[in-house]
């Protein structure tokens, strides 16, 4: 019996040594998910956690609002650079060919024409599916082609396309909006680096430059949206049979990309008009970008002296219409104090009230 219990437990403790090498031993992935990327998905995370703790920690202060205004302000400019060489919009225009049908007449086949400020490309339609087309002879004979805008050039382009030839001289006038309202917004970032470094009033300028670069934008794409819809909403018209018109328009991105620079720009304006108004508050300071404003301090200024009468010592009773006329009557609601309090607030410096026997010492 002892050896049979010997033996018994040799067979339990070899199992329980053979389980905890097992357990012990490393899990190795499977071959199907060792091609995961399991690093670069905690990376990643990783990653997203620094940025959403970076903008939970963020303060609105005047250190974000600039980081804020000079990334939408970069942003901006660049949302309007590609647009300048790119295509605006893709004119589906269609063109006669050298195929004829059965009865000898001569066919049409779609061509589609991406149009810009500088230049328009033409390629055929595929996939046409109409009979009696021999579609590889259409891209043989018509391949791929692109042309300057015949403003620069002098060239007819009228047999090259007819509808999206007139959109292409139509749209110079809207690229020459388009260009400088780019280089204000690149000037206007430039001086809001300026107004802040030396904290000035270019920060004040840089909204202006904001402002008229948005107005040189919005102006480009209106003309753009005129030229376009001029042009093709005719066209685009059923027959006088009834039958749909093979005209056809869509914009492109360029043209979304352009159009939505628009909105950074407006907060780019409030940004920086803000700033400068935090950095000067008082009255005097707005004055150098205010018009009108620097006179109607003087006026207030002028009309407020004449109410207080000079006297060559310092301490001078005054009567009770004095009182009512002079700028330190803060007890009595003297006109001349409304006004520059509601005019100017801010404007004139403390003064001193002293009552002694009665009267009241002015220092002017």
């Amino acid at each position: 019996m002892g050896q049979e219990d010997q033996a018994r437990n040799k067979i339990v403790f070899g199992t329980m040594k053979r389980d905890m090498e097992q357990s012990l031993t490393p899990i190795t992935r499977d071959s199907s998910c060792s091609a995961f990327p399991f690093d670069q998905l905690q990376h990643r995370q990783e990653f997203s956690n620094r940025v959403a703790d970076a903008l939970i920690n963020t303060k609105c202060d005047h250190r974000a609002k600039f980081s804020l205004s000079l990334t939408l302000g970069l942003l901006a400019a660049i949302m309007q650079i590609p647009p300048i060489f790119l295509h605006w919009v893709i004119i589906r225009e269609p063109k006669p060919i050298n195929q004829t049908n059965e009865k000898g007449e001569q066919l049409e086949v779609p061509f589609f024409f991406e149009v810009g400020y500088f230049g328009m490309c033409r390629y055929a339609a595929s996939n046409l599916s109409m009979p009696n087309v021999d579609e590889s002879k259409v891209h043989e004979t018509y391949p791929e082609i692109c042309v300057m805008n015949p403003i620069f050039t002098g060239d007819d382009l009228s047999d090259f396309s007819f509808a999206s030839n007139v959109v292409l001289t139509r749209l110079f006038v809207p690229g020459l909006l388009h260009v400088p309202g780019l280089f204000l917004c690149a000037f206007a970032v430039i001086f809001s680096i300026v107004g802040e470094v030396r904290g000035s009033n270019h920060t004040v300028h840089s909204a202006v430059l904001y402002v008229l670069g948005g107005l040189c934008l919005f102006a480009a794409l209106l003309q753009v949206i005129a030229a376009v819809d001029d042009e093709m909403t005719p066209r685009m018209k059923p027959n006088a049979a009834g039958d749909p018109s093979h005209f056809t328009y869509t914009y492109s991105k360029a043209f979304l990309s352009a159009s939505l620079s628009f909105l950074p720009l407006q907060i780019c304006v409030y940004l920086q008009t803000a700033a400068y108004f935090n950095r000067f508050p008082q009255p005097l300071d707005k004055a150098t970008i205010v018009p009108g404003l620097q006179d109607m301090i003087n006026d207030v200024i002028s009309r407020t002296r004449k109410t207080v009468p000079s006297h060559s010592s310092s301490s001078v009773p005054l009567n009770q219409n004095h009182r009512r006329e002079s700028r330190c009557s803060l007890g009595f609601g003297g006109p001349a104090f409304g006004a520059i309090q509601q005019e100017v607030p801010r404007l004139a410096p403390p003064l001193t009230e002293n009552i002694h026997r009665g009267s009241i010492q002015v220092y002017i």
